[in-house]
């Protein structure tokens, strides 16, 4: 369903306001698997970056995303196209290898972000965290119960920890208002984790091109 949705978007990319938007993405395809082996060899073939995210909250919801994750840099008009084009591409390999694809998403990394945002271009932010090893389940717990009153949900990585450190991220999506609004919604978590005394490893921040899928993981955001 996701690659029949990302063709009847493809015409309307080289138009307004995709046109000109041009600078630095990445794209993921999200594929549906319980084959999560031959998934990754395929991803090393073919050169892809394979990214597994397990998202939960308070309320008990769990789930897992696998996703292929490509980075792109096109500062010439046309750039949404040509990337969508690619996404084509590889979600047929994807189809011929046997996987289904479920969503096909494009975000933008440039500044000045795409703006304002709405439930079809919405801003999401990612903050890293490290975690001491011996004090993860802890705080892993604090954030899961702490994250809808803040608005926010924690995922990790299954495969990103070290031996006395664990990777752990805090995710929020914005859906309404401009930059300097995320800004400030941005400032406010950070205030939050930064009162529990967590380490904040780094910040990264995007705004939705397209989502043919959105409502496959709406329920955390």
């Amino acid at each position: 369903m996701s690659i029949a949705d990302l063709k009847a978007l493809r015409s309307s990319l080289d138009d307004a306001p995709y046109a000109g938007l041009t600078g630095r993405f990445h794209s993921h395809l999200t594929v549906a698997t319980h084959e999560l082996d031959r998934l990754r060899g395929f991803c090393s073939t073919n050169r892809i970056k394979l990214t597994v995210v397990d998202l939960d909250d308070a309320e008990g919801r769990v789930q897992r995303d696998v996703m292929t994750t490509r980075y792109h840099k096109d500062d010439a008009p046309g750039a949404v196209g040509r990337i969508a084009d690619d996404l084509l591409d590889l979600g047929a390999r994807l189809g011929g290898a046997g996987f289904l694809v479920l969503r096909a998403k494009l975000e933008h990394e440039s500044e000045p972000s795409l703006e304002p945002y709405g439930p079809g271009r919405y801003h999401e932010v990612h903050i890293k965290l490290a975690i001491p090893a011996d004090g993860y389940d802890t705080e892993r717990a604090w954030l899961v119960e702490n994250g809808r009153p803040h608005g926010f949900v924690a995922s990790s990585n299954p495969r990103e920890r070290t031996g006395d450190t664990v990777v752990q991220f805090v995710n929020l999506r914005i859906y309404e208002g401009d930059r300097s609004a995320a800004d400030a919604r941005v400032d406010e978590v950070l205030a939050v984790l930064g009162a529990r005394g967590l380490d904040v490893v780094e910040v990264k921040r995007e705004t939705t091109v397209f989502d043919t899928h959105h409502a496959l993981d709406r329920w955390w955001a």
